[in-house]
């Protein structure tokens, strides 16, 4: 072993203790139980995540292909990338042509950064110009997925936004960030508003009243849970109020507003949010956008069906 190196000398692993055996196709190959003693390397000692790693990783080599094999891949800009790979042998073999096979992988591969060759007694690294070095880098979290999803939402009550992320896998667990003093807030977020359907933001739309899915929210943001409902947004005549097509508006049912007020606005058995302007006997519903004129309307016409208290952005 490189005395430099922080890999730890060989220790045969217990078949039992294997890890990503779905990946193996001979539990009992020689060279398997040095893979085993590499793999607790780069997982315990360096840190890699499992899920990061691939037995067997294919590689076209001229016209044929090829299998490293231990690939250990990071992420970069969304992409996920190969960064290391590793050819082992059997214990005690000798690693000479494993090495040359090692390099014209790392040579047909012009992404991985760095190569590893072991035989369980001899240990080479070398980074992407082929040259000898003393250790492959230590994961880093920003060589990982990113599991959350960073959206922000506006709280039209309190004049507030807050960054809102939502676990990729778990859409129901929600982390809530200040962002004036970036702490997360310490508020359970439990409260689930069922997001019905869509609204225009524009020309009216036909209401759907489907219930696709709970948005959880902080009881903060919302006056009463049982009087709330979301909707998506699929018009642009708010654009300029900060209310994008995408977006989903929190919506407090209620039957009347105040001027300045955006509403839910039903004309017939159609919907559209605007914002409301009382005008003499007649109501004034304002889009947010110059593309779009005010429409007049007179208030046996329309309904309010609720306010807009939140936009959660797409």
């Amino acid at each position: 072993m490189m005395r430099d190196s922080k890999v730890r000398p060989f220790q045969p692993i217990s078949i039992q203790d294997y890890i990503l055996t779905d990946q193996l196709v001979d539990l009992n190959a020689k060279e398997e139980v040095v893979r085993q003693w590499l793999l607790v390397q780069l997982t315990k000692t360096f840190g890699y995540p499992r899920k990061m790693i691939t037995l067997e990783y294919p590689v076209q080599h001229f016209s044929k292909t090829g299998y490293v094999d231990i690939a250990v891949s990071i992420e970069v800009n969304g992409k996920r990338m190969p960064y290391i790979f590793a050819e082992v042998k059997a214990f005690g073999s000798g690693i000479d042509l494993a090495f040359e096979q090692l390099k014209s992988y790392m040579r047909a591969d012009q992404e991985v950064r760095y190569g590893i060759v072991t035989d369980g007694i001899e240990l080479k690294i070398i980074d992407r110009s082929e040259e000898i070095v003393n250790d492959v880098p230590p994961c880093q979290p920003q060589f990982l997925p990113d599991t959350k999803q960073t959206r922000k939402y506006r709280d039209l009550r309190h004049n507030k936004t807050y960054h809102y992320l939502q676990d990729k896998e778990d859409h129901q667990h929600i982390e809530v960030i200040d962002p004036e003093t970036n702490m997360t807030l310490d508020a359970n977020v439990d409260v689930k508003i069922p997001l019905i359907g869509d609204v225009a933001a524009g020309i009216a739309t036909t209401a759907i009243q489907n219930y696709e899915e709970m948005i959880p929210l902080i009881d903060r943001w919302v006056i009463q849970q049982e009087d709330t409902f979301a909707l998506r947004v699929t018009g642009d005549s708010m654009i300029n109020a900060g209310i994008d097509i995408g977006d989903i508006v929190i919506v407090h049912r209620q039957e009347t507003v105040v001027n300045g007020d955006i509403a839910i606005v039903l004309i017939g058995e159609e919907a559209t949010m605007k914002e409301v302007m009382f005008m003499g006997n007649d109501i004034l519903l304002i889009s947010k956008n110059t593309k779009y004129e005010p429409i007049q309307m007179s208030p046996e016409d329309i309904m309010i069906n609720g306010k807009v208290i939140g936009v959660l952005k797409k």
